[in-house]
């Protein structure tokens, strides 16, 4: 089922950003993931990978640094990928 009402939409970013904090990784990016398959164009799991490399970012090589935003970003063409070409999602459009 894709959630295209905004407001539910900003009321998820808003709990995923405060759960970034209280919440352990694997818990925040569960949830991402399960976000990004309800609604479409889940462009914020980007910006949680993002903000997450920003709060615990290491002094390594850029792949090190930045493994949360390339697994974001790499979550993200997945699903997009998945939504095509699954059929209860191209019924929902």
């Amino acid at each position: 089922m894709i959630i295209q009402s905004t407001k539910i939409r900003i009321v998820v970013d808003i709990l995923l950003f405060i759960a970034m904090f209280i919440s352990p990784w694997w818990l925040l990016f569960a949830t991402s993931i399960l976000c990004a398959f309800a609604f479409r164009k889940f462009y914020e799991i980007i910006f949680i990978g993002f903000f997450f490399d920003l709060m615990y970012i290491n002094s390594g090589s850029f792949l090190h640094s930045h493994f949360f935003l390339f697994y974001a970003l790499i979550t993200f063409v997945i699903i997009q990928i998945l939504q095509k070409r699954l059929t209860f999602y191209t019924r929902m459009r």
